[in-house]
């Protein structure tokens, strides 16, 4: 996953219900509160080892946290398609899966989805 896409999940991932504050977030994490609130905020540009000790940590406390009760969504990357798709996106990479054979799939997504967009957009044109 590139640094975008992994500030990105690190983003929608502090915004998970049921984290501790930011403060306790920066101590536990031995990074300062205003990069967690930045992080937050998807203000950062590039990814440090201050910011990967943040998400590595962040990471393990939403692992930590307890279950949603079925038929119920608690967490981020439930709420969030776009945290799933980066998390899908991550896991497939850990597991030494092929990173062009996703991009190339990432761009065949791409063509589709912009011809759909084109054609509705051209169908709520007609009169």
């Amino acid at each position: 996953m590139d640094d975008a896409a992994r500030l990105m999940a690190l983003a929608e991932a502090l915004k998970t219900g049921g984290l501790p504050s930011q403060q306790a977030l920066a101590d536990a994490a031995g990074v300062d509160q205003p990069l967690v609130s930045r992080a937050r905020r998807g203000e950062l540009k590039r990814v440090t080892g201050r910011v990967e000790r943040l998400a590595r940590y962040v990471d393990m406390r939403i692992a930590m946290l307890p279950a949603a009760p079925a038929g119920r969504v608690g967490d981020a990357a439930a709420r969030s398609p776009r945290l799933r798709a980066l998390l899908s996106c991550r896991d497939y990479l850990r597991e030494g899966c092929d990173p062009n054979v996703l991009a190339d799939q990432v761009a065949i997504l791409r063509r589709a989805q912009g011809r759909r967009v084109r054609a509705r957009s051209g169908a709520d044109s007609m009169p």
